[in-house]
């Protein structure tokens, strides 16, 4: 694209805005008179209704709230000083008071605010004085600060400023009764005295406990038995394994028994005994030695031989003594097996008598950590009780109310009133008023389809127009 054709779509730009704008003011020309009289008729319904309210007044008055720090308290307490203002959290506790129903109350009653009424609407009466009143009651501080400012709208002046400064002595009168420590020290007092009884109730309640169930040092106690648990669950462990291990022994004893070997001394405790050992092994030599000379004797004679049935004798007797003792072995294996079994029980019913007498105990412990709970909890609430009564006590001896409150500036009648804003309210009407107009004249002029000029008459038929005449005389 060259320049020429920039600068003839720059002009033609220029010529359909200058035609949109000649159009605009040519529809503002045709509908001026809807342009006059609605922005006539909004702005002087505007103007003659804020001629004709009633005017409000609003009184302020600014009082000066200070939160004592108590010297005293804090030593006796041994509480930390707080010499800052940052925290004003305790300021909304006293707008809230400012602010409640008890105080408005006594506002209403002191004006006469509540309108007469019979029986049946007085409730009504009542509550709509008091919604009135709380609305236009407004109170909160200045700037994260510890100054209030009270206020109070009327269409009175003098009215508004007495409500002010009637606020600020009933507030001053209502905190003295809320904070009276009167009754918190007589409070206090009858209930530290029935906490003492009640403490000293529970200590006899645990000294007769501990009588009654001979218990001394419960954690001792309890020590003693888990160690005698243990013990016993010890012993009863290694009686188990020996017991497990002879039956193990004395199985394969009794199977190689039944294979036929007798030829080998059973490795058990009682064979373990040096005498025996000793005499089986005597018995061992005694059948070894008649067996070599029995096969010496078989070499010269036959086996009815006299000398080698004595032989076969001696040899059957000592394989009999040999067998009956390891029969004895073997009695003496199972002997010990059934004392380990019932040394096993006796083990088996002591500890099942020591957790008995553990759970016993430990009920009787929970009974017991229960009652010195309650001691330690009523300990607790006793000495509570002692340093709110004391702390009762120095409140009632300095008449103090935990915070003081000064007067800065009291509320004095305003001079004019905050409402209606005649200014802000005819400047309003203005910008309402040309607003409603314009979109009059807007509206009229797009639900007007006349003919008003040749560009109208190409826009509706699609035609060019070749002439006009402006002004046609019938003369």
């Amino acid at each position: 694209m060259d320049d020429v054709d920039i600068y003839k779509k720059r002009q033609l730009s220029r010529i359909e805005n200058s035609q949109s704008l000649s159009k605009l003011m040519m529809v503002l020309y045709r509908r001026r008179y809807i342009l006059l009289i609605v922005f006539c008729t909004i702005l002087g319904t505007v103007i003659v209704g804020t001629l004709l309210k009633t005017p409000v007044y609003q009184a302020d008055a600014k009082i000066l709230v200070e939160k004592e720090v108590d010297q005293e308290k804090s030593l006796l307490f041994r509480m930390n000083l707080r010499l800052s203002y940052d925290n004003y959290e305790w300021q909304r506790s006293e707008i809230e008071i400012i602010k409640s129903i008890p105080l408005a109350v006594k506002i209403l009653d002191r004006f006469h605010l509540i309108q007469e009424s019979n029986h049946d609407t007085l409730k009504t009466s009542f509550d709509n004085a008091l919604k009135d009143f709380q609305s236009k009651l407004k109170v909160g501080n200045i700037k994260e600060s510890n100054v209030f400012e009270i206020s109070y709208q009327s269409t009175d002046p003098q009215l508004s400023a007495s409500i002010v400064n009637a606020v600020i002595d009933e507030y001053v009168n209502y905190r003295s009764e809320i904070f009276n420590e009167s009754k918190a020290y007589a409070f206090f007092d009858n209930q530290i005295r029935e906490a003492e009884i009640r403490l000293k109730s529970i200590e006899e309640q645990q000294t007769q406990f501990k009588k009654n169930h001979a218990i001394i040092s419960p954690q001792a106690q309890k020590d003693i038995l888990l160690s005698k648990l243990a013990d016993y669950d010890q012993a009863l462990t290694g009686v188990r394994t020996q017991c497990i291990g002879k039956e193990a022994k004395l199985k394969v004893i009794e199977e190689q028994l039944k294979d036929g070997r007798q030829d080998f001394i059973p490795v058990t405790e009682s064979s373990d005994s040096p005498s025996r050992e000793k005499f089986i092994a005597k018995l061992k030599e005694e059948q070894l030695s008649y067996t070599l000379r029995r096969e010496d004797l078989l070499k010269k004679y036959t086996e009815v031989h006299p000398d080698v049935i004595h032989i076969d004798n001696m040899i059957e007797r000592i394989q009999e003594k040999i067998s009956s003792e390891i029969s004895e072995i073997l009695n003496s294996e199972r002997i010990e097996i059934e004392a380990l079994k019932a040394e096993e029980k006796v083990l088996e019913r002591a500890i099942t008598d020591l957790n008995m007498e553990l759970k016993g105990f430990a009920e009787k412990e929970f009974e017991l950590v229960n009652l010195s709970r309650g001691i330690e909890d009523s300990r607790d609430v006793y000495s509570m009780l002692l340093k709110q009564r004391e702390e009762a006590r120095l409140s009632l001896a300095k008449f103090e109310r935990g915070v003081k409150i000064k007067k800065i500036s009291p509320a004095l009648p305003p001079r004019f009133p905050v409402k209606p804003n005649k200014k802000m309210s005819f400047v309003m009407g203005a910008l309402v008023g040309l607003i409603c107009s314009l979109g009059s004249a807007f509206a009229v002029e797009y639900f007007d389809h006349s003919v008003y000029s040749p560009e109208d008459i190409e826009d509706y038929l699609k035609l060019p127009v070749w002439s006009s005449i402006d002004r046609l005389s019938t003369k």
